[in-house]
């Protein structure tokens, strides 16, 4: 909590000098207390022994819970960290998300997103059964530690948890192989130009906006040319990402499993496919 580290947004119907004035008399005397911390030496808290994060191989966790639909999150490492918050992005990083956030687009972003469509509306099933196996699903590139990760969740009946998963991976390789249509890329790329413009309906969205793009990416700007950038992804791109990420290696899946049936009382649970040693 140190000055140097603020970041005040002001949008609204001001004018530029007396708001610079108001802030300055609000915020000039603010002093922080003492020097300001630096970072230490990077400390490694993950469990000691993790041969499969260390092999680069799935990692793969199992849990029950009083729930009533099952919960499926898979997330896929994308990359190493970028680098402090804060820093400037250069030009290819910003590109690389530019084809990150449409491949979860193409993937999860609207009704008409392929994920959604095979799981939710039953389209990925081999025989078209039209036997939905999620009650919803949605990607999303996301920041954590460790770098940056693609988050895949899936809200599932427990009955139906296995098929679920071997749906959901049978439409991850298919899309891995194919490219895909400009048709559905372009639905993708509208689905996102309408959520970045939902997100400024309100001021409060658009100072939120670009409060995070100054302290995540170091310039406020860089989330008003998002578009931009995102209307120059190739469906080849998407493609390629979705080749070189959606890998079993990067893959870390974890499961929240229904102990109690959708009509209450406790789940009757089946014997499953996916197991630890099986998965």
């Amino acid at each position: 909590y140190q000055p140097r580290n603020l970041v005040v947004t002001v949008v609204g119907d001001i004018f530029s000098l007396p708001a610079l004035g108001q802030i300055q008399l609000k915020f000039g005397a603010l002093g922080g207390s003492g020097e300001p911390l630096t970072a230490g030496p990077a400390v490694d808290t993950r469990p000691a022994g993790n041969a499969e994060e260390a092999a680069g191989m799935l990692q793969y966790s199992h849990a029950l819970a009083s729930i009533r639909q099952s919960v499926v999150t898979i997330g896929y490492r994308l990359s190493a960290p970028a680098g402090q918050a804060g820093r400037k992005l250069t030009e290819a990083e910003l590109k690389e998300r530019a084809v990150l956030e449409g491949l979860a687009a193409v993937l999860g972003l609207g009704r008409g997103s392929r994920l959604n469509q095979g799981l939710r509306d039953g389209q990925a099933s081999r025989d078209k059964s039209s036997v939905a196996v999620a009650t919803s699903v949605w990607p999303e590139p996301e920041d954590g530690d460790g770098g940056r990760w693609l988050i895949a969740q899936m809200v599932v009946d427990p009955a139906r948890i296995d098929r679920a998963e071997a749906e959901y991976l049978r439409e991850i390789e298919r899309f891995r192989r194919e490219v895909i249509s400009e048709g559905e890329l372009r639905r993708a790329i509208v689905m996102l130009e309408k959520r970045h413009y939902d997100r400024l309906e309100t001021i409060e969205g658009e100072a939120h906006q670009l409060t995070c793009s100054q302290l995540l990416d170091g310039d406020y700007r860089v989330a008003e040319a998002a578009l931009t950038r995102q209307r120059t992804v190739t469906a080849v791109e998407v493609q390629q990402a979705a080749a070189r990420y959606l890998v079993l290696n990067r893959m870390v899946v974890r499961e929240l499993e229904a102990a109690e049936s959708p009509a209450g009382g406790p789940a009757k649970l089946s014997a499953r496919s996916f197991t630890p040693e099986k998965f």
